[in-house]
């Protein structure tokens, strides 16, 4: 299916994923919202793991280069003092969940969401 797509789906995902991030994140830098000793939560994505599914490779590869986008940008921001986590949950069952083929695996789903919101206050209570 990778061949049948035309380049203007993957343009899209881009500067629907990457694009808007890149403008978010140069916005935070250019006007001095981050500032030595902040500390920059980014929830990123499950599908860069694994095997990806069939049938939206245009949506997976620009879960990767937002990947490596915020890989970067940790490191810029690093030599400034701000601290960067980049957190990857596993996806939950949402109202969004049923719009998703049916190939996705259920085991890559976290329990609920719930568990999600445990490791997230996990993580907030380590660091406050």
């Amino acid at each position: 299916r990778l061949n049948e797509y035309k380049w203007s789906e993957f343009d899209e995902q881009f500067k629907i994923q990457v694009r808007s991030i890149h403008l978010i994140m140069s916005n935070l830098i250019k006007n001095n919202i981050l500032s030595e000793n902040s500390k920059l939560f980014i929830v990123s994505s499950s599908a860069t793991k694994g095997i990806p599914p069939k049938g939206i490779s245009n949506y997976i590869l620009a879960k990767h280069l937002l990947e490596k986008y915020f890989q970067i940008f940790k490191k810029e921001l690093l030599i400034k003092g701000v601290q960067v986590f980049i957190l990857k949950p596993k996806a939950f069952k949402s109202p969004l969940y049923s719009l998703m083929p049916k190939y996705f695996n259920n085991k890559d789903f976290a329990k609920s969401e719930l568990e999600i919101k445990k490791i997230v206050n996990s993580i907030k209570n380590k660091l406050l």
